[in-house]
């Protein structure tokens, strides 16, 4: 940390302070969950995007290329990805309307996924339930703290 100390010699109080906030999370990274619980609601405004766009891009398949949308990864890992933000979130704010509305989200998006191969009809009709489910989010998000903890 001797370097960060010798970097913030002769600046602002508020460059310090920023510094400090990132040499923080660096520091204690994983152990506590990183800075998610500092980013809370834009991180999981990222994630409803990346599910949005993911269940759209995979809807905009042909409709007989089921070979392409089973067992697809790239579809698979934005879930993940989701279910381990949620993970870590819930340590710090369990009780959060959002986090609950995220989980339902992210259980729509997994049934689109998983039955897109065998009936994307079926599965691809579920997206405007999906939009309508992550404005729910948004709307718990907005009467929450972007802060969780």
């Amino acid at each position: 940390m001797g370097s960060i100390t010798c970097m913030l010699r002769g600046r602002s109080p508020r460059v310090k302070a920023v510094a400090a906030v990132v040499a923080l999370c660096a520091t204690i990274g994983a152990g506590f969950g990183g800075c998610y619980w500092y980013r809370y609601g834009d991180l999981m405004r990222t994630h409803m995007e990346v599910l949005a766009g993911m269940a759209r891009k995979l809807c905009s398949l042909p409709a007989g290329d089921a070979a392409q949308r089973r067992g697809e990864v790239e579809y698979a890992y934005p879930l993940q990805r989701g279910l381990d933000f949620a993970r870590v979130a819930a340590k710090r704010c369990p009780d959060r309307a959002s986090l609950a509305r995220f989980r339902q989200v992210m259980a729509l998006y997994g049934e689109i996924v998983a039955r897109a191969p065998d009936a994307p009809g079926r599965a691809c009709a579920k997206q405007a339930v999906l939009a309508r489910r992550i404005q729910g989010v948004e709307r718990s998000l907005g009467g929450e703290s972007g802060r969780c903890g």
